[in-house]
């Protein structure tokens, strides 16, 4: 059985790109496998008869789950006039439900963000630069930070929570998927601390 999107071992297959296969001795046969939401984080089993025999493949279905740290950067801040702050570069790479990376481009990751303990804006928002993910599902966070007014007293921090889903072309619109990333930040004048959970802990710069 010839195929596009699975084979005859078990791999990841991005949701959004769906299953085609076909059966050169019906001439050509195609058989689409639809991915319904229901079963969409699970392994599949399809069997084709035909007068030939028949052929059996199994594959894996991957759903976006968690947004892995690959690296916390400097990067010079960019603050108005009278404000200071550390800024910093986040780059991630969208996971799935076994950690596994997706290797998929056009993914758009959004954010909703708490200062404080305060929401920034309502629902969730993209974030990243560029707005969607590369053909290796990776995507930067730019800048990260807080400008603040300048002291006193030296050094001011406030508290950033980040909460994230990302959304997934589909036939006929898009499908957003909640992410189980977090990222807390600890975000001063003289530094920053990037806690992602699950994952790492960066600190950059001074943090009280």
């Amino acid at each position: 059985m010839e195929s596009s999107g699975y084979g005859r071992r078990s791999r990841p297959v991005p949701r959004s790109k769906g299953v085609r296969g076909k059966v050169p001795e019906t001439n050509g046969l195609i058989v689409p496998i639809p991915l319904v939401d229901s079963h969409s984080d699970m392994c599949w089993t399809v069997t084709v008869n035909a007068p030939g025999g028949a052929a059996t493949t199994s594959f894996f279905v991957q759903v976006p789950k968690y947004f892995k740290v690959i690296s916390v950067l400097p990067v010079f801040p960019d603050c108005p006039f009278w404000y200071t702050g550390y800024e910093a570069s986040v780059l991630y790479v969208v996971a799935d439900q076994s950690n596994v990376e997706i290797r998929a481009a056009g993914l758009t990751p959004q954010e909703h963000v708490t200062v404080n303990g305060t929401h920034a804006f309502s629902g969730f928002r993209p974030f990243a630069t560029p707005a969607t993910t590369d053909a290796d599902g990776f995507f930067t966070d730019v800048p990260v930070g807080t400008c603040i007014t300048p002291p006193p007293p030296p050094n001011r921090c406030v508290n950033v929570v980040q909460t994230f889903n990302v959304q997934v072309p589909s036939t006929g619109g898009t499908v957003t998927y909640p992410i189980d990333t977090v990222t807390t930040r600890r975000d001063c004048q003289e530094g920053i601390r990037v806690q992602v959970t699950p994952g790492s802990t960066e600190t950059l710069g001074t943090v009280n």
